[in-house]
């Protein structure tokens, strides 16, 4: 955690550096601007998933499958008479096609 932290620190000085450099102004005062600024925005998103008891992303079980659940719901209006049709080669208008492809 302790160098996942650090890496961030780094990374946003690096970045407010560039910002510095790209803006004309001294690039160590804006990598240090950046900081806590980036700093503040992060706790404020854990903040957020905190009051909105939101789950991190590694503990999602099967996101992949849910993913492949909710595309399938928004499949075209000529294609959801049969699931079988929609996936075998008899629908044949472009939508499904494409709606097809991404599952």
């Amino acid at each position: 955690m302790a160098t996942a932290g650090a890496l961030s620190v780094a990374a946003l000085f690096a970045l407010g550096g560039y910002k510095g450099s790209v803006t004309g102004r001294p690039w160590w005062r804006d990598g240090l601007q950046f900081v806590p600024i980036g700093g503040l925005a992060a706790i404020a998103s854990a903040l957020v998933g905190t009051v909105l008891k939101t789950k991190p992303a590694w503990e999602h079980s099967a996101a992949g499958s849910s993913l492949r659940r909710s595309r399938a719901s928004y499949r075209p209006s000529v294609c959801r008479s049969s699931t079988s049709a929609w996936r075998s080669s008899s629908c044949s208008t472009s939508s499904c096609r494409i709606w097809r492809a991404m599952l």
